[in-house]
């Protein structure tokens, strides 16, 4: 028989050892049933992944253990007045009373069996509720092995909030889980039993990896629903064109602000990417337009070349997107960089507009003329021939009529 110092009993406060009492007896409930069984006291171990070092698993459910040895209280197991009910990690039903959380075990026609959810020793603690009204009907007599965790629930609740935004939002896992932890507000002892972001952060890239569709590996894929809008569900997708007039596919991201934006805007800045685009495509464009004294990127293309065809029916759509919000182009000025492709393409579809070379590009241009000269290191050493060379980079800066043709 286990020796206990003190138990809890919710009529009669602490007891003495000296106390007779039926340590089956459940207070206030005296409908339950006073049966023990044994057929729970052997279940299946299922070990529990928790804190290893600097990583948790924030698919298991974590419960801290009461050593029996330094601390033999018995916690109250039923209090059929406070029973919530929530969801396991894989969408099944879980009970939470006097701060101990079930998952069911088995179930019936009119009852279900629930037993704790610590695994790892195995808890033998079991309840039966009603399939009509939720209310708890029997217990087996057996006491936790372990304290209650009346934040469990909490936790998992904000656990699953960090989860939802892993898989929509594109921000850092570690950076979710504390924004999510501070507008928590949680309190200090409350803090104790959380997670840090640090041990979740494994775990959450693993469940995003899981759960966002792979990359693609060929043109030919259907893009996700998640990427066709906004976070506030706003279309994203201005075109997606996969046929022989563009080489390949061009695909088109803008929201309707930012497409408003750019019909709105006399100036546009225009230049693509390499770097940083899809393996599947040749670049990224960008076009960026501005409004007052600030500079917004208004449309993100994915192109499968740097033909001319390919720019010619960028600049179409957008002019059909014109056309159906009945605006007359604004444009005048578009600054790009010296890419003959896209210059030729802006030349015919935008005859009356001005096309500037970007003096960022124009001075990289510079340069590569010095070096094909073979006149790099006299510029690098040479301070006299160094002013010269930059006096050819500052004439873009000149107005037209300053400078004579040679």
């Amino acid at each position: 028989m286990s020796i206990f110092s003190l138990f809890y009993e919710a009529t009669n406060g602490i007891i003495n050892l000296g106390t007779s009492f039926n340590p089956h007896q459940l207070p206030n409930t005296s409908n339950i049933s006073k049966m023990k069984d044994d057929d729970d006291r052997f279940l299946d171990l299922m070990q529990l992944s928790l804190i290893n070092h600097n990583h948790i698993d924030i698919d298991t459910d974590l419960e801290p253990e009461l050593d029996t040895h330094s601390d033999n209280h018995c916690y109250e197991v039923v209090d059929k007045a406070n029973i919530t009910f929530g969801k396991t990690n894989c969408g099944g039903r879980e009970l939470h009373m006097c701060g101990y959380s079930y998952q069911v075990k088995k179930e019936n026609v009119k009852t279900t069996r629930w037993r704790c959810v610590v695994r790892s020793p195995a808890c033998p603690v079991t309840i039966h509720t009603s399939n009509v009204d939720d209310s708890v009907i029997h217990w087996n007599g057996v006491y936790h092995h372990h304290a209650p965790n009346g934040n469990r629930e909490l936790i998992k609740r904000i656990i699953a909030r960090i989860k939802s935004r892993v898989l929509t939002e594109p921000y850092p896992v570690v950076l979710i889980a504390e924004e999510e932890i501070r507008y928590a507000k949680l309190t200090k002892a409350e803090l104790a039993g959380m997670p840090l972001p640090s041990q979740m952060e494994s775990a959450l890239k693993k469940y995003r990896r899981k759960h966002i569709p792979a990359l693609p590996s060929s043109l030919d894929f259907k893009i996700p629903l998640l990427y066709q809008s906004t976070w506030s569900g706003e279309k994203f997708i201005v075109a997606d064109t996969q046929r022989k007039k563009v080489g390949g596919r061009l695909i088109m991201f803008g929201s309707n602000e930012q497409v408003d934006l750019l019909l709105n805007s006399t100036t546009w800045f225009c230049d693509g990417t390499f770097k940083t685009r899809p393996l599947i495509f040749d670049q990224v464009y960008i076009i960026q337009c501005l409004v007052g004294d600030e500079v917004f990127p208004a449309i993100y293309v994915l192109t499968s070349n740097r033909q001319r065809k390919t720019y010619e029916e960028m600049i179409n759509i957008i002019l059909q997107l014109a056309a159906n919000r009945r605006v007359v182009l604004p444009v005048q000025t578009i600054v790009s960089d010296y890419e003959e492709a896209w210059l030729l393409a802006v030349e015919k579809m935008l005859p009356n507009v001005c096309r500037l070379g970007c003096w960022f590009h124009f001075s990289q241009a510079c340069y590569r003329n010095i070096q094909n000269l073979g006149l790099a290191k006299l510029y690098e050493d040479d301070p006299n021939i160094r002013l010269e060379l930059k006096k050819f980079i500052a004439l873009a800066l000149l107005p037209r009529d300053q400078v004579k043709k040679f």
